[in-house]
């Protein structure tokens, strides 16, 4: 008596579409779990933020100072070395006492409200990014892209629909072509990035060989 089992082979789509998280965890038969790190966000941050491609495949280099992709939790998923979000106190001066009162600055919440909602008004301090002043000079509501001015520079931050992408310029900063960092580039790097992930459908498409092949290994 023989008797045939058929199994249905998933796609690799159809195992992508249940990888969410800037971490995967996956059980090896012989060592438990495995903490499978994301790092492919590194490709963006490295080969679309900080550096372009031009049309004739020359290289723009030191576009930005520091560039990040985040989520609305605070978890930096990818960045450049120097770039955090922290919480932390500032002095501001009270007009109608005048005195220096301390207020507490949360980065994260300042980053959501500012991107989110147009928001920079959330703190007494105002919009305060990677231990970094700026104020809020546009805001597009449809795209959720913000841009921001700052002594020296500023930055540009566009949502998607779980992570925020982040670069921050500054004029003393010069790029690889002798010009100084400037806001129409690192505007335009962020844009592309965050729209190409939106586009995607999927904010982990880039880490889908990556994983793919982490799995066929158990």
């Amino acid at each position: 008596l023989c008797i045939f089992f058929f199994f249905k082979q998933k796609t690799a789509y159809e195992i992508l579409s249940g990888l969410v998280g800037s971490e995967m965890c996956i059980r090896d038969r012989y060592m438990g779990i495995q903490q499978i790190s994301m790092s492919g966000w590194e490709q963006y941050i490295t080969g679309m933020l900080v550096n372009k491609m031009k049309k004739d495949g020359s290289w723009i280099q030191n576009i930005v100072k520091e560039a990040a992709i985040v989520d609305f939790q605070g978890t930096i998923y990818a960045s450049t070395p120097g770039f955090s979000l922290t919480s932390y106190q500032v002095d501001v001066m009270n007009l109608d006492k005048g005195t220096n009162d301390k207020v507490n600055v949360e980065e994260v919440k300042i980053l959501n409200e500012v991107v989110l909602n147009g928001n920079a008004k959330v703190c007494d301090a105002g919009v305060r990014i990677n231990k970094l002043k700026f104020s809020l000079a546009k805001y597009d509501p449809d795209k959720k892209l913000a841009y921001l001015s700052g002594t020296g520079g500023g930055a540009c931050a566009m949502a998607t629909k779980t992570v925020i992408v982040i670069a921050i310029y500054n004029t003393k900063e010069v790029m690889n072509d002798g010009r100084p960092q400037q806001s129409g580039l690192c505007n335009e790097v962020v844009e592309e990035v965050a729209t190409q992930l939106l586009e995607s459908g999927c904010q982990f498409f880039t880490f889908a060989l990556f994983t793919f092949l982490s799995l066929i290994h158990i």
